[in-house]
């Protein structure tokens, strides 16, 4: 058997058959060894705890003179994602009575485990109290030279008509990896990188 968990603190319950002469198999309450305790940590109801991050430790049940190996592996990913990159597909569009969808993409890079989710919220019009919330979606994954995995993810923000008339800023852009590692990146932070989207929303009767 072989047990993952994410990180330091997680737990895992191993169990243990008998298998006789006769072909029966039963449940049985072996002695539980770790071979590394100070990593992984394991009580006589089979119950091991993760300790401290990264790689595998073997894990031995003791029964009746018999052995069986088992095994836990703690993923070795406890670094949280990188943003490259996020822009949109357009600074600048003109609304009227229907939404208008603008098209956001993000380029994240992970250490091992790769991007599971993202989103960005978008600050509408000044005044307006509209925010603009965009559920990212993976387009595409590919792994680096070094072992790292460039993500690239898109989601449409729905600008209103009429009422989102002004100026979209992105706030925050949040990423979480498949291991559970999670980054945020707030507006200041955002212009600190040259990274900021603004969206300028006009009805047709401000460009006349």
């Amino acid at each position: 058997m072989v047990a993952r968990v994410s990180h330091a603190g997680d737990s895992a319950q191993f169990q243990a058959w008998a298998v006789f002469a006769d072909g029966t198999r039963q449940a049985v309450r072996p002695t539980w060894i770790s071979s590394a305790p100070e990593i992984v940590s394991i009580d006589e109801d089979g119950w091991a705890r993760a300790l401290a991050g990264g790689g595998g430790v073997a894990i031995e049940a003791r029964y009746s003179g018999k052995r069986g190996p088992a095994s836990m592996m703690i993923n070795s990913d406890i670094a949280p994602p990188e943003l490259l990159d996020v822009f949109a597909e357009s600074s600048r569009v003109t609304i009227s009575i229907a939404p208008v969808t603008v098209l956001i993409t993000a380029e994240f890079r992970d250490e091992g485990s790769g991007i599971g989710s993202a989103f960005a919220i978008f600050d509408g019009p000044l005044g307006t109290g509209i925010t603009g919330l965009v559920t990212l979606r993976q387009q595409s994954e590919a792994p680096t030279a070094d072992g790292g995995i460039i993500s690239v993810y898109t989601g449409a923000l729905d600008i209103p008509g009429l009422i989102g008339a002004g100026t979209w800023t992105l706030d925050q852009l949040s990423a979480e990896d498949r291991a559970g590692n999670r980054r945020a990146w707030g507006a200041q932070e955002l212009q600190a990188r040259g990274l900021t989207v603004e969206i300028v929303a006009t009805t047709g009767s401000d460009e006349e």
